[in-house]
């Protein structure tokens, strides 16, 4: 009995300590950014998460990355299980000829920007990103179009990007 006493506190107390180590303490940042059109080049993918296509769909995306461009990601459906169909587009931004690649231009004059900064595994999911920035969006008199774009800057550095109308 006294043992767990004492165990169950120091395991919270390390839970606590890797979940701050790995950034889960860290807000999400919130930002109202002026923007040309966003212009990408990248590849649909219709599928199934676990389908070999996905990440093939990622890799022909990144193949088409040069010298400072990121990958982004539009989910126009997001998956709810492993098994669900999901939607998305994967590409760079627009930078000369990228053969086969599709182009996607998003009109806007102005973005809301959500910046995370913290390892993947304690990152806020998207649901909740979109609703942090629907609320900031109503909180300043703002619209947004209902897209949001995953930017992903670097593995522990994503931003959401949500055009305004």
């Amino acid at each position: 009995m006294k043992k767990a006493l004492i165990l169950i506190p120091a395991v919270l107390l390390l839970g606590l300590l890797g979940y701050y180590l790995l950034g889960g303490f860290n807000d999400l940042e919130l930002e109202v950014v002026q923007t040309d059109s966003i212009h990408l080049m990248g590849y649909e993918y219709r599928g199934t998460p676990q389908d070999e296509a996905l990440p093939q769909t990622f890799q022909k995306a990144e193949g088409l990355m040069g010298e400072g461009k990121t990958l982004h990601t539009i989910y126009h459906v997001e998956p709810a299980g492993k098994l669900d169909t999901m939607e998305v587009f994967v590409g760079v931004e627009y930078g000369g000829d990228m053969g086969e690649a599709k182009e996607l231009i998003i009109e806007s004059q102005n973005a809301i920007v959500a910046t995370m900064k913290s390892s993947p595994f304690v990152m806020p999911g998207p649901n909740k990103v979109k609703k942090r920035i629907e609320e900031f969006a109503v909180l300043n008199g703002l619209e947004t179009q209902g897209i949001y774009i995953d930017r992903i800057v670097e593995a522990e550095h994503v931003e959401v990007w949500a055009p305004l109308k």
